[in-house]
């Protein structure tokens, strides 16, 4: 009878002790999964800030050529053609500027899908032009970029950065502005 205790109470014990194994490597498991979807999610990011950034520098490069043949039209333009070439003008910058803002909108949304609910609940007073810098300054675009792709001065965007900063509420001269939007 003793005998049979003993093989019972290593029967059971043994397996309590598969059955703990077992739930060690389901765990085990389960995280390796969850790391594994964290890498493709992160990857995923990564992709989509790649298209996002080779997108931005598709309306950078358009918009520049379209600035080089202003400027070209401008220095053509004579006193007979003025209004024609005033027109073309005028409908080149409409191109540059038609739908680029809604499309870039719509795919920055799409990548970073929190991030404007975000500054919208920490800066509801916001305007459109100051949430579009932010989402170029939050892509890490330079001054320069930003310049080409608005159409405005470089001093111009310097002054709407500083603006921003104001209205962000960052007195911290150590906490960069980009910083400050990434961790939105």
């Amino acid at each position: 009878l003793l005998l049979l205790i003993f093989v019972m109470a290593y029967f059971l014990m043994h397996s309590r002790v598969g059955r703990l194994n077992l739930e060690k490597n389901n765990l085990e498991l389960a995280n390796q999964n969850a790391i594994l979807e964290k890498e493709n999610f992160e990857k995923e990011l990564e992709i989509r800030n790649k298209e996002l950034s080779t997108y931005v520098m598709a309306m950078i490069k358009k918009n520049e050529t379209i600035s080089q043949i202003i400027e070209l039209l401008n220095t053509k333009q004579t006193r007979e053609n003025s209004g024609y070439f005033r027109q073309i003008i005028r409908d080149l910058s409409n191109i540059q500027d038609d739908g680029l803002w809604d499309e870039f909108e719509i795919r920055y949304q799409q990548v970073h899908n929190k991030f404007y609910e975000q500054l919208q609940a920490t800066s509801p007073n916001l305007t459109t032009n100051e949430r579009r810098l932010c989402a170029f300054l939050r892509l890490n675009m330079t001054t320069k970029d930003i310049a080409s792709i608005t159409g405005q001065s470089i001093r111009s965007i310097e002054v709407a950065r500083t603006r921003l900063r104001k209205k962000l509420d960052i007195t911290n001269s150590e906490v960069s502005l980009v910083e400050y939007l990434n961790s939105l």
